[in-house]
This record gives structure tokens, C-alpha cells and sequence, in this order.
């Protein structure tokens, strides 16, 4: 009682073709409803809703620092039976994703990072801005940024303050670099934001001078290797999640690939549809 299905889904970014495996089972083996490794971080969709609110001033606002092309991403979902195949997949001694013998290995570098989401690979060290920084800069957090209730710094509290204060000013800026970072580049966990990343974005100037490529790769690479360092994954990992699930360059003609899920044996047809929002994507 198993079936399959896989999505190859293609859309212009850039003036460049990217394509999105999208993989997908149901198993009567399997119960849907709750996933035994949790909840996953990442959540692109959320940042997606949050650019398209904005207003005019504040689009154009953020449109003038280098994080203006992730306010271009399409709201991907997360695809938790690929994902699972490429976790799977990871071989700690090569730092590479082993698809199968014909296939070869997978690797994922700045480089892809830079074609899927128009992040340039240079700049300073956030890791090393946040080692020296970001204990300290914990204590320098305004009020208006923390919740009432729990004093973390809350993704859904941001937004609504971003929506309602309807600002263009360099608090928004702060404000839409943080839900960013806790929802995409670096999510921790479903809610809140870390407070020391709050030393990313207190210096307005340098969020234009941070290389978020290296962040946003070295992130989830180190949270890769922390999940498969035990005999078996038992909790997702921790980042940009959908770097997984793009591909760039793949095949758009429909090919037969024979690949394992969950240890089924499965043969998936992978199929390129046009991409119109993320109703061409259902899974």
C-alpha cells in the first residue's frame, strides 16, 4: 500500500532556471500526523507572507541592503520524505551527500548557495561577529524587540509589529534581518530568534558587509553533522533546510530514477511543472 510521486519544479530567478525535487510517499506503514522528529525550524513560507505585507517604503527600504534578493524566494515547503533521503544520504568522512553509485556524490558549497539564493560569498564573519558579540550585545536588546510575555526575542511578535507599525526605519531593517535569520538563514527553533542575533543587526552599516552566504551554509552544515554524529537522526536539524531541496541545473526532461525512501524501494518519476506559486508544489 505505498505511493510515490516526485515534483521537478522550475521557476526563473535571476534570469536563471532553478529546479525544486520535490519527493513525496505515503505509506500505510507511516503515520502522517505526527513526525517522530519533530518540528522542523526552518519556515520560508512564513518569511514569504511577511515580505509580501510590506508596504511600498519598507520593501524599498530593505531592497537597498544585500538581502534584497531573499525577499525574491519562492515559499517552499518542507519536504520532510526528501529531506529524510538526503540527511540519510550525508556521509560524515566526505562532507558529501552519496545519492547512489550511478548518480555519484553531492556536494553543497557557497557556490550553490549563491545560485539558489543570490547570496555573494564574501564579506565578514558572522559566526566570528556573534562569538565576539553576541553575549554582550543580549543585554543592548530594545524593549520593543522582546516579548512582553516571555522576554525571547518571538518571530510571530516581530511581525505583527512590522505589519502594524507600518514603518520604514531602521528598526524595521533590525526587525526583518532577525525574522529572516529565525526563519530561513539560520532558524534555531519554530518561535523565537536567539538573542546574540541581535549583534548581526544592531550595526545597520554592517548587515550590507556580512557574508549571510558562508552564515547560512556553515549554519546548517554544523547542524547536519551534529544529527548524524548518533546511530540513527532523531531530531531535524537546525538552518536553511531548503538548501536540500534545490537542486540547480537538474534535468527538466522526465527521467527514471530508481532511488531507496525509508528503505522501500521505490522507482520515482521525476517531472518538471511550472511553478505558479506554491500551489504547483502540493505534496
Amino acid at each position: 500500500a505505498l505511493h510515490t510521486g516526485t515534483e521537478v519544479v522550475c521557476f526563473s530567478f535571476a534570469h536563471v532556471t532553478w529546479t525544486i525535487l520535490c519527493v513525496h510517499a505515503s505509506c500505510l506503514l507511516f503515520c502522517r500526523m505526527e513526525d517522530p522528529l519533530g518540528e522542523i525550524a526552518c519556515n520560508v513560507e512564513k518569511w514569504c507572507k511577511l515580505v509580501a505585507s510590506m508596504t511600498v517604503d519598507q520593501r524599498g527600504k530593505l531592497g537597498s541592503t544585500t538581502l534584497r534578493c531573499m525577499m525574491q524566494i519562492p515559499p517552499i515547503k518542507m519536504r520532510t520524505t526528501l529531506l529524510s533521503y538526503m540527511l540519510e544520504a550525508y556521509e560524515l568522512s566526505s562532507g558529501k551527500f552519496i545519492i547512489e553509485e550511478r548518480v555519484g556524490e553531492i556536494s553543497l558549497t557557497s557556490v550553490d548557495v549563491e545560485c539558489i539564493t543570490g547570496l555573494n560569498n564574501t564579506g565578514l564573519s558572522a559566526s566570528s561577529i556573534l562569538d565576539e558579540e553576541g553575549e554582550v550585545a543580549k543585554d543592548r536588546i530594545p524593549q520593543h524587540f522582546l516579548s512582553k510575555t516571555t522576554g525571547n526575542i518571538n518571530i510571530d511578535d516581530l511581525i505583527e509589529y512590522i505589519m502594524t507599525n507600518e514603518a520604514a526605519d531602521d528598526d524595521f531593517v533590525r526587525m526583518s534581518v532577525l525574522v529572516l535569520v529565525g526563519t530561513v538563514l539560520a532558524p534555531s527553533a519554530t518561535k523565537i530568534v536567539q538573542k546574540q542575533m541581535y549583534a548581526l543587526v544592531e550595526d545597520l552599516g554592517r548587515i550590507n558587509k556580512i557574508n549571510w552566504n558562508a552564515f547560512t551554509l556553515g549554519y546548517l552544515m554544523a547542524n547536519i553533522k551534529f544529527v548524524k554524529k548518533g546511530r540513527k537522526i532523531r531530531q531535524w536539524p537546525k538552518g536553511n533546510l531548503p538548501l536540500l531541496q534545490v537542486h540547480y541545473g537538474f534535468p527538466s526532461h522526465e527521467i527514471t530514477k530508481c532511488i531507496e525512501i525509508m528503505n522501500l524501494n521505490c522507482t520515482v518519476f521525476l517531472y518538471a511543472v511550472s511553478l505558479l506559486g506554491e500551489g504547483a508544489a502540493t505534496g
